[in-house]
């Protein structure tokens, strides 16, 4: 039986906690732990808008405008005019001696008078083109380097693929030749070689398009003439030995 002085039990009261600790008060939970300060995040750095409108000059953009055009214009005409060039690129005229005659040559001391009558051929090689020589000058030389005399040559045309024959006089009256000449031609007699150097301005049509104009040079060596046994008191005259000769030409 129970003891009667004891007091009952009270009831309606919440159980206590079981950890011994008060419970939270109402309407409030636990925080998220915070996270670690071992590695924090950099903080991102300020970012400042530019508000302010560029202006553009109307004139300036204009002019930019017209120099792009005029840029790519040149640029365009620079390739049309190499593609041109590659196509239709003309090749180097030919030049041939097809006689050299001498007459009343005559070597007394160091003066030297002679009349020279060449004959040579002009070849077109390409095919579309049409050339158009001026300007023509034609010199005799002895030993490659001594100027005997020159003379102007008449100017042509050619078509595509064609020949065209010309000739050029010389005449030498009294002109001073060092000891060297007076010697190489005495030990040389009868024969004597003689070198001829032609040049022109070339210009290159082809239809309505022209190439700019170049400047050829064909140069004539080696032209053995047989004068015959020449003095100081006798006239001589001799012709081209071993017929027609090619000359090497060059365009520049």
């Amino acid at each position: 039986m129970g003891d009667p002085t004891r007091p009952p039990p009270v009831t309606g009261y919440p159980a206590c906690p079981p950890n011994g600790y008060p419970p939270p008060p109402a309407g409030t939970a636990y925080p998220y732990p915070q996270p670690s300060s071992a590695y924090p995040y950099p903080q991102p750095g300020n970012y400042y808008i530019n508000n302010t409108d560029v202006y553009m000059n109307p004139r300036r953009i204009f002019l930019r405008r017209v120099l792009l055009v005029l840029v790519a214009c040149f640029v365009i005409a620079m390739v049309v005019g190499m593609v041109l060039w590659v196509i239709f690129r003309p090749k180097v005229p030919e030049v041939r001696v097809d006689s050299l005659s001498v007459s009343d040559f005559n070597l007394s001391s160091n003066f030297l008078s002679a009349n020279w009558d060449l004959k040579f051929t002009v070849r077109n090689p390409t095919k579309r083109f049409s050339l158009y020589y001026d300007d023509i000058y034609a010199s005799v030389y002895y030993g490659h380097s001594m100027l005997l005399a020159w003379t102007s040559v008449a100017p042509f045309s050619q078509d595509s693929y064609s020949e065209t024959p010309s000739k050029a006089t010389f005449s030498a009256a009294s002109t001073f030749v060092d000891n060297w000449v007076v010697e190489g031609i005495n030990k040389s007699n009868p024969n004597v070689e003689f070198d001829v150097l032609m040049l022109a301005r070339v210009r290159f049509k082809a239809g309505s398009w022209r190439a700019r104009g170049r400047y050829l040079r064909a140069y004539c060596r080696d032209l053995n003439v047989r004068l015959g046994n020449h003095t100081a008191h006798s006239l001589s005259s001799g012709n081209l030995v071993g017929g027609p000769k090619q000359c090497q030409v060059r365009l520049s």
